[in-house]
């Protein structure tokens, strides 16, 4: 449980359990569920159905699909705020390799052979990052 870990200790009246919702529950009633992050997570979501959380705690950052997939009532927080900051560097490290070419640098080196090309740089030029996530929206409405 690696999510466990990173939390650290958690209070001696709380019951931290174990379940990637794709078997039958361990107990009749769960109150907080976190889904599993990536892979099918919506399809395992119905699987709550079971335990009546009073919470399901996304780990993405949206919520499609996940009203068709939960029963009426149970309530489901996204991971809103955890991952605009990380997206918003791949997306300019995938700019920067994109410009660069580091997808044909890698092609070119596994049949051996050099690239006789230039690539233009980002020097001296100026990059717009639009849409990064909620902290931006929040911002805003300061």
């Amino acid at each position: 449980m690696a999510a466990l870990a990173a939390t650290g200790a958690v209070p001696p009246d709380v019951e931290v359990i174990e379940w990637d919702l794709a078997a039958p529950p361990p107990r009749a009633r769960i109150d907080l569920v976190v889904a599993p992050y990536m892979g099918d997570w919506l399809g395992r979501l119905a699987a709550v159905a079971a335990v009546r959380p009073r919470l399901v705690q996304g780990q993405m950052l949206g919520y499609d699909g996940v009203a068709g997939v939960l029963p009426p009532g149970v309530r489901y927080a996204n991971a809103a705020t955890v991952h605009e900051s990380s997206t918003a560097e791949l997306a300019l490290g995938l700019i920067l390799a994109s410009q660069r070419g580091l997808d044909d640098f890698v092609r070119q080196s596994e049949v051996g052979q050099p690239i006789e090309r230039r690539y233009p740089s980002l020097a001296d030029r100026h990059v717009l990052l639009l849409g990064a996530g909620e902290s931006a929206v929040r911002s805003q409405r300061a």
